[in-house]
């Protein structure tokens, strides 16, 4: 059994308290299913430093999952008393059953294992792997101005081993869908094409925040890739036939560049770039290059 855990860090912590969220479904953190099932997703609050019960002042978990593998099932939630829910819809795929608790009467007294909620989801995927993740989860601390130390199981659910990798170009030419194998690292694909723009890289969440690694990530289930573009800027040289006409701008060593044309040139679509050094793709194209396809380039010295 897979046992995913996390902790959270967009708020300091204070370790007076320690807590766990834990997401299960039929009292495990893995479960395999067939399209059409109904699973029932329990939430429930540990505090770990202590058994003691304590005052509960405000405490949230944003449950997120996929909503091309799942649906919710409407009126499904069973609540604990004073938990707030509602659902949000993302700017991916997602969706996230939001759970929360503000106290009124300045602190509740809860007991360290505290069953918070449930809701059940229907399986509409056909195959793959996907996680039912905790997000934004957080124990405040009595003022409101911090929240205390937490990590967090997920949910691992499996219909087949096969999983599905998109990638989102973001204005780049396409590239296919793959089918990779739960657990294992994928090949990098062919960069996609935009024009006026360098790849960064590949990020697993539409934010660009969290890279991903072709060598070393592995795959955990059905999955988007979003790709990180840099404008570049344009540079156009102006020429004859026989040489380079004008003044060549100042380049910066080390930066890309997007050289365009100006005129019409016989014979192809390349540019005259007289005593310009260029690198091409990371490699050195010539000394001085004498005429070069259009496209973006990496400014190098001349010789390196």
């Amino acid at each position: 059994m897979l046992l995913l855990s996390c902790a959270i860090a967009a708020y300091a912590a204070d370790t007076s308290r320690a807590f766990l969220f834990e997401l299960t479904v039929d009292g495990a953190s893995e479960k395999k299913v067939q399209p059409g099932d109904i699973i029932t997703v329990v939430f429930t609050l540990y505090r770990t430093d202590s058994e003691e019960n304590y005052d509960m002042y405000a405490m949230q978990n944003e449950i997120r999952y996929d909503s091309r593998f799942f649906k919710l099932v409407e009126g499904s939630s069973m609540l604990s008393s004073g938990i707030a829910t509602t659902e949000i819809g993302l700017r991916d795929t997602y969706r996230e059953f939001y759970m929360n608790f503000v106290s009124l009467s300045g602190g509740d007294s809860w007991k360290p294992k505290k069953l918070i909620g449930s809701f059940q989801l229907e399986v509409i995927g056909d195959s793959g792997v996907t996680r039912i993740t905790n997000q934004d989860y957080l124990v405040s601390t009595a003022d409101g101005k911090d929240s205390y130390a937490a990590t967090c199981q997920d949910v691992t659910i499996i219909l087949t081993t096969d999983c599905t990798v998109s990638f989102e170009t973001n204005g780049g030419s396409e590239i296919p869908d793959v089918v990779a194998q739960y657990g294992e690292t994928i090949a990098r694909p062919d960069d996609p094409v935009r024009d006026g723009y360098r790849l960064v890289g590949w990020y697993t969440n539409i934010d660009m925040k969290n890279p991903w690694d072709f060598d070393t990530d592995t795959v955990q289930g059905n999955m988007t890739l979003y790709a990180k573009w840099e404008e570049l800027p344009e540079v156009e040289l102006v020429w004859s036939t026989s040489e380079q006409v004008g003044s060549i701008p100042t380049l910066e060593v080390g930066s890309y560049y997007q050289f365009g044309l100006y005129g019409q040139e016989p014979g192809g679509d390349k540019f005259f770039a007289r005593r310009v050094p260029l690198w091409y793709e990371e490699t050195v194209l010539s000394k001085y290059a004498d005429s070069v396809p259009r496209g973006i380039y990496k400014i190098g010295i001349a010789g390196d």
